[in-house]
């Protein structure tokens, strides 16, 4: 699309008729209801930049659809290059920010954006018989889940097996984390 782009701004063309416009109004209908299906799993990881490129498809093509009508209609060529442009701007930026983005972040076992690391630091920190933390990782293990990994020290009067189930507790109800690797061991 951006050679394209190039080439309208170089050399601007009339629009090929008004055929295009049914197209690109068949087309705003397709992905529209592309987008109303896709809505309700939305939040579902890569079903979400799914549903985004179809909303910004329907978009940019009621731009392209504007654009060639005021060039049928008054001759404004410069308006189509332009609509192009912002097509595939739109494009560009759903692709890396909904699509590329998160799947780099999950292929490099990094921690999902909206993770609290400290505030999740804390909240172990906080139960009953941990006296320290060793090794704690929390990485995206699939668009919808997270895995941790971690060494946490216990006070040497607390109970391995309780200790376990509040960690475990805690992950699953406050963090959503179903998917973990806890190693106990005594403090000195």
């Amino acid at each position: 699309m951006l050679p394209a782009v190039h080439e309208g701004f170089v050399h601007p063309v009339a629009a090929h008729g008004w055929g295009v416009i049914g197209f690109a109004a068949f087309s705003i209908v397709s992905n529209s209801i592309s987008a109303i299906i896709l809505l309700r799993k939305s939040g579902h990881g890569g079903v979400r930049g799914v549903f985004m490129h179809a909303l910004a498809d329907a978009v940019g093509t009621f731009f392209i659809m504007l654009a060639v009508a005021l060039n049928l209609l008054w001759g404004w060529t410069i308006l189509m290059p332009l609509a192009t442009l912002l097509v595939s701007v739109m494009i560009l930026h759903v692709a890396y920010s909904e699509i590329g983005r998160p799947a780099w972040k999950l292929l490099a076992d990094a921690v999902p954006n909206d993770f609290d690391m400290i505030g999740f630091r804390a909240d172990l920190l906080k139960v009953h018989g941990v006296a320290s933390l060793h090794d704690i990782h929390v990485r995206g293990i699939t668009f919808v889940g997270i895995d941790f990994t971690g060494t946490l020290l216990i006070k040497s009067n607390a109970d391995h097996d309780i200790v376990r189930a509040n960690v475990e507790k805690l992950l699953r109800e406050k963090y959503g984390i179903t998917h973990s690797t806890i190693e106990l061991r005594r403090k000195p």
